[in-house]
Order: C-alpha cells, then sequence, then structure tokens
C-alpha cells in the first residue's frame, strides 16, 4: 500500500502551520483544522477531510482566508476555570470583516508552534497579546 501526498493549496507560500480546532463558518461545530500563515495572511484548513482524493494524493482547499490587512488583534488566551478546556490555550482573532472573531483552540503541548506562528504574525505588524480569559461554566 502507497502512502498518499498531501497537497495544500497555496502551500507554496505558507510560512507557519499548527493544528487545533475552529469552527469553519458560524453555525458550525468545531473541526480539526489547520491554521496557516501565509505571505498574505491567515489561512484555515479542515484538516478532518481532504476536499479532493486521487491517485496523486489528497488536497486541502482553504475554507477561511484572513489578510493581514483585515486583522485587527490576535489574543493568545489562557484558558480559565473550564475543566473541559484544562488541555487547552486558544487564539481570539479579531477581524474587521463584519467584525468576525474567529477561535482555535490548540493542546498546551502545541504551544511552541503557535509561539513562533505569532513571531511571524507580530513581524508583519499585527497586534499580538497574551491574556487570561475565564470560561466557567454557567450553571
Amino acid at each position: 500500500m502507497q502512502d498518499k501526498k498531501i497537497y495544500l493549496e497555496n502551500e507554496e507560500n505558507l510560512l507557519a502551520i499548527s493544528f487545533g480546532l475552529a469552527k469553519l463558518s458560524e453555525d458550525d461545530k468545531f473541526y480539526q483544522v489547520a491554521l496557516a500563515l501565509s505571505q498574505e495572511g491567515l489561512l484555515f484548513y479542515n484538516d478532518n477531510m481532504p476536499d479532493e482524493a486521487n491517485e496523486s494524493g489528497l488536497l486541502y482547499r482553504v475554507k477561511i482566508r484572513i489578510p493581514f490587512t483585515s486583522l485587527l488583534i490576535v489574543f493568545n488566551e489562557k484558558i480559565k476555570k473550564n475543566k473541559e478546556l484544562k488541555k487547552y490555550l486558544r487564539l481570539k482573532i479579531v477581524t474587521t470583516i463584519e467584525n468576525k472573531i474567529h477561535y482555535f483552540y490548540y493542546l498546551k503541548k502545541d504551544k511552541s508552534s503557535i509561539k513562533q506562528l505569532l513571531k511571524l504574525l507580530k513581524k508583519r505588524r499585527v497586534k499580538v497579546k497574551k491574556r487570561k480569559v475565564d470560561l466557567s461554566p454557567n450553571i
């Protein structure tokens, strides 16, 4: 059995990539996604299922594209007071596109890949801030 190659749309322009959970549309559930930094901005890919499969490999298309010019701020958030999310940290990505906010949850053990991605975002003059957020369950 031969392993299939994996192809990402725009992969020649990617600078960094990390994996986690995000919604790909507002009314959707959370999916496994790849968050990538390209020459133009942030890209979200559905890591759960390829868009195309053929004899040469698996192709993943960009599901969300956020240009640098549309990024207002990215918060790197430490989640407090939530047992279900204790293994996760999250990025809150605030955009000028219809004042949309994207949440990207990532495992604490993947912190180094996110740190690299955020460092590259700062080089492109995107505002990045750390903060703690209380996500206590409402009972």
